[in-house]
This record gives C-alpha cells, sequence and structure tokens, in this order.
C-alpha cells in the first residue's frame, strides 16, 4: 500500500462546527479512504504524527484573478503571455502555501494554466477558470475603453487581459461557447459597473434577455454563470435569469437578499480588496470611499445571514496585494462567528461551485485537500492570518506540498 496516513490529528469538522480528537486519516490516490478513531493500518504508507495538531479542509477562494500580475489590468494584454503565465503560477503557488488547496478564477486565467497545475510539474492550488469574463462593450471590463480594438489577439488570446468584449446576444452566446470549448469551467459574466471603471456600481449591464442566453448556454455545457454585481438592481436581474453565484454584492437590500436565497443561488463577498484599495489610495476621498465599502460589504453579509442566503468566501485581489488573501477570512469576524467564516471558505464554496460532492469537507471518498494547523481555528482565527508559522501542513489532491512540522 502506498499513500498517507496521518495519525493523533484533532478533525475540525466545519459542518458541525466541532473537534474530534485523537483521529487517523489515511489517503490513497488523493482522496481520502478511510477515517477513524485511534490507529488504521496501512502499510507502506508514510505516516505524518500530527501530534494533536488541528487538522481542516484545505481553503477554498472563489474569486480570485491569477494573472492580475501588473499593476493595472490594461497593462497585462501588453506584456508576454509565457511572462504571464510564469508570474501566474507564483501567485497560486503562494495561495496553496497559504492553504488554499483550490480556488476559482473570476477572469483571465484559463484551461492551460488549470492543466499545467493538474500535470504536476508546479504545485499550485486546483484551479477553476472562467476563462475571459464577459463584459458588454463600453462597460465594466472594456479595458479597451469602448475602442473599436480591444486589448489583445481576438483571435488566439495571445496577449489577454481578465476580459473580452461582445454586443449583442448573439455575441455573447458565441463567447460563452469560446470559452468553455477552452476550458472554462463557469462562465463569468460583468454584468455592473464596478470600481475600475467608474462605471456606478448599481448599473446593470447585459440586458436580461443576454444574461439569460448566457446562463442557458452554460446549462447546456452543464456548468452555471457567476456574475459580477454589486447593487440589488443588477442582482436581482441576475438572479431572474438564473445565475448562480453573485461576485461581491456588496450593495444588498433585505429583500434582493431574500429573492438570492429563495433562487438557492449564493453570494462571494469580498471584502479584502477594499481594505487593500483603501489602504493604497493616494486621496483622502478615495480611503474613505473603500472604507464605507468595506462597512457596506460587511452589512450586506449581515443581511445575507439573515435570509438564509449561502455565503461564499473570495478576495478578488490584484498584484502586489495577493499576499493579503488571509484578510478575508479576519475582516468578516465583525458580523460572523469563526464557524460560519470557515465553513464559507469551505463548504459553502464548495456548494455554490457545485463541488460539494468533491472538496469543502473531510469526509471518506472526497478529495483529499487538507490543512494542519497549530491552533484550533474555530477558536482563534487568526491561526490562518500567519501561514507560514502556523500552517504546519499543506495536502492538495493527495500531495504533501508543504511541510512545515
Amino acid at each position: 500500500m502506498t499513500g498517507i496516513l496521518i495519525t493523533g490529528a484533532r478533525i475540525v469538522d466545519v459542518v458541525a462546527g466541532a473537534v474530534w480528537p485523537a483521529m487517523s486519516i489515511l489517503i490513497e490516490d488523493g482522496r481520502i479512504t478511510r477515517i477513524a478513531e485511534g490507529a488504521i493500518a496501512a502499510p507502506g504508507a508514510q505516516v505524518i504524527d500530527a501530534g494533536g495538531r488541528w487538522v481542516m479542509p484545505g481553503l477554498i477562494d472563489a474569486h480570485v484573478h491569477a494573472i492580475a500580475v501588473a499593476p493595472d489590468y490594461a497593462e497585462i494584454a501588453a506584456l508576454s503571455p509565457y511572462l504571464v503565465g510564469a508570474r501566474a503560477l507564483g501567485v497560486l503557488q503562494g495561495m496553496l502555501a497559504r492553504g488554499y488547496t483550490s480556488v476559482r478564477d473570476a477572469g483571465g486565467a484559463d484551461g492551460g494554466l488549470a492543466q499545467a497545475i493538474a500535470e504536476g510539474p508546479v504545485a499550485g492550488p486546483r484551479l477553476y477558470p472562467s476563462g475571459l469574463a464577459i463584459a458588454e462593450r463600453g462597460g465594466q471590463g472594456d479595458f479597451g475603453r469602448g475602442r473599436d480594438a480591444p486589448p489583445g489577439c481576438p483571435v488566439c488570446h495571445g496577449h489577454r487581459t481578465i476580459a473580452r468584449v461582445v454586443e449583442g446576444e448573439a455575441a455573447l452566446r458565441a463567447a460563452v461557447r469560446e470559452e468553455l470549448r477552452a476550458g472554462a469551467t463557469q462562465i463569468k459574466l460583468m454584468a455592473s459597473g464596478g470600481i475600475l471603471s467608474g462605471i456606478p456600481m448599481e448599473r446593470p449591464q447585459f440586458s436580461p434577455a443576454e444574461i439569460a442566453a448566457a446562463v442557458a448556454e452554460a446549462a447546456a455545457a452543464g456548468t452555471y454563470v457567476m456574475a459580477h454585481a454589486y447593487e440589488s438592481r443588477a442582482i436581482d436581474i441576475c438572479i431572474a435569469a438564473g445565475v448562480r453565484s453573485i461576485e461581491h454584492a456588496t450593495l444588498l437590500s433585505p429583500e434582493t437578499a431574500a429573492r438570492i436565497a429563495a433562487a438557492g443561488a449564493g453570494i462571494v463577498p469580498t471584502l479584502a480588496v477594499f481594505a487593500v484599495l483603501r489602504d493604497e489610495a493616494r486621496d483622502p476621498a478615495t480611503a474613505a470611499r473603500m472604507a464605507d465599502l468595506l462597512r457596506r460589504g460587511l452589512e450586506s453579509i449581515d443581511i445575507a445571514r439573515s435570509a438564509g442566503v449561502v455565503i461564499g468566501h473570495g478576495t478578488d485581489l490584484h498584484h502586489g496585494a495577493h499576499h493579503r488573501q488571509p484578510e478575508e477570512l479576519l475582516l468578516r469576524r465583525a458580523v460572523m462567528s469563526n464557524a460560519e467564516i470557515l465553513r464559507a471558505a469551505t463548504l459553502e464554496n464548495a456548494a455554490i461551485m457545485g463541488l460539494a460532492d468533491e472538496i469543502g469537507t473531510i469526509a471518506e471518498g472526497l478529495r483529499a485537500d487538507l490543512i494542519m494547523l497549530e491552533r484550533d481555528p474555530l477558536d482563534d482565527l487568526a491561526v490562518l492570518a500567519a501561514p507560514e508559522h502556523t500552517v504546519n501542513l499543506v495536502i492538495g489532491a493527495g500531495r504533501l506540498i508543504v511541510n512545515r512540522i
């Protein structure tokens, strides 16, 4: 027998919000094959003595931009695609070292980058790419600023940023098909204005019919749509059209939260990006605006909790700020319990992504994505804030990636 056997572990049960002491976990062929109290016979397996440390599911970040490797998204398109790919792999390696064993890219990364990680030459989190996010002409995500020629080559996308621009339902349907054919595991739509464009956050983008068309195309391929949408007017359109995952949802009303819950959809708040933009602001007015968006984002999470909405976990960070990924966990303590925060970053994200039978919890048959910690995260969430000191072990897809024991 080959594989990994972890002994003497305190398993963090993110479903129950409890800890199970003195457990053994057997990993074979990338999956958890047995969990038992006490010893497991596993001749030939690599034995790791947890020594009473805490073992929890690997974290999931459902909103990253792995190719955000330059200060400006338009600038990325001017870089060599080989340079962008190499830098992106470095970004992803950093995420894995912080305990994020799965990430969903919200625009930019493609199936090739996911394949590079899956093939194993470079260690990284399991990557679920959206390909290029789809934006409307002149809207959020149009880094050509409405010009006739968008950034990069429209044929091969050899130089690319995080989004592509379309006009009309037919072009939107074609773009969805092309991104799925290129390896996207879900589709990302820019469904409202936002910070980078200067277009008001509450302004919807794409018509209801266009969004419904994207949802239909994704559903035909067995997947779903995630949509950038900050405020209730745009979110309502997305939910009515069948969008599964609402990104940001920073300006959420109770009425819209109830609609999200009734539809069985989820939200992926991204608070860390506001903290970063606040700290990077060059003028007091911008800093104050970002601080206000952070406050409003926390209020929206509280509204969503009260309505019973599934709340995921995302960070939306950019060049120079990826290392601040764990801050998302800490910021949420103002409105969520430690158990709720951990669930959002594990099983709730897995549910939103349609992967609850694969990742997000520690259970027999699931993928072996595990991290080992010095302290109980249910008691002290800050144990995840300094991973280089407190994340002792990272196992991704059954492979021992980080070992600091």
